[in-house]
């Protein structure tokens, strides 16, 4: 089991940078990926998404790549660029008669973001240490989401054991005396109406069966004790958010099909305090992948 929240940062250098990946992932029903990557590494962001998909499947995922310099320099020079603005500085002060540094004014020119010509070409060493930096940082993502995954399935796995007991101790027990003593009020009230008139009592035991079968909550609670251990077995499970969503849909039936035929105050009560620890189970699944 997996949590949807997940943390992960890498970074290493690569000669005279540093190249920094962070990952980030919360709760989405679908794969949602926004990605902030330098110009030169946009030629790889396919394959950013391709693999984030095939590792992290569900969740909002932010993902950031930068690029510091380390050197004693600030900045990368276009040569192509330099060149190109110093012809047009030339030409530019022929044309208007103008005195300008032409080098120092093309050289600031090219390290312009919004004027340079295109964006740096990456050999394949540098892209090798890219991916080394991003798989390390989804390393991290995905061991922060499996850490927080045991963590929700050990507190899915409470509550699951509070309905458990609540069923043993309270509905249970409440349940054997609830039937017999419903017959008797019935028989009892019956009497006060009809003490002066004949009954056919084979009939009336048959509508009192069939009266007293509508409050039966055996079959409700054996479903109910099958569905929390198969919510339980299933927690073993990766990826299983959706399937635990669906069992306690499942749980959710069976109890409020208790306290609909309960018809007593006490069980109704124990029903109220299972319907609380149902509704913790489903806050926490929103979470899990």
């Amino acid at each position: 089991m997996r949590s949807m929240t997940g943390y992960g940062r890498a970074q290493a250098n690569f000669g005279s940078r540093k190249i920094t990946c962070e990952i980030r992932t919360i709760n989405s029903k679908q794969l949602d990926l926004y990605g902030r990557v330098p110009e030169e590494y946009k030629i790889l962001d396919n394959d950013f998404r391709s693999r984030m998909s095939e590792v992290l499947i569900r969740g909002k995922i932010e993902y950031t790549f930068s690029v510091e310099k380390t050197g004693k320099k600030n900045v990368l020079l276009d040569e192509e660029a330099v060149e190109g603005y110093v012809t047009e500085l030339r030409y530019l002060s022929k044309k208007m008669s103008l005195s300008l540094e032409i080098l120092p004014m093309a050289v600031k020119l090219s390290t312009l973001p919004n004027l340079r010509t295109g964006a740096r070409e990456i050999s394949s060493s540098e892209k090798k240490a890219v991916f080394s930096v991003f798989e390390k940082a989804l390393k991290a993502v995905d061991t922060t989401r499996s850490n927080e995954g045991l963590a929700l399935r050990n507190d899915l796995l409470l509550h699951v054991k509070t309905i458990e007991n609540i069923l043993r101790k309270k509905i249970i027990p409440l349940d054997k005396n609830r039937i017999p003593a419903l017959r008797e009020r019935l028989n009892s009230k019956l009497q006060e109406i009809i003490s002066n008139v004949s009954i056919d009592r084979v009939r009336f035991e048959q509508e009192m069966f069939f009266y007293i079968e509508k409050f039966d909550i055996t079959e409700e609670i054996t479903r109910l004790k099958q569905h929390c251990e198969f919510f339980r077995v299933t927690c073993k499970d990766l990826s299983t958010g959706k399937k635990l969503g669906f069992i306690a849909q499942e749980m959710g039936r069976e109890i409020n099909t208790i306290g609909s035929k309960s018809n007593d105050v006490f069980m109704q009560q124990a029903v109220v305090e299972m319907k609380d620890c149902l509704e913790k189970i489903k806050e926490q699944l929103s979470n899990i992948l």
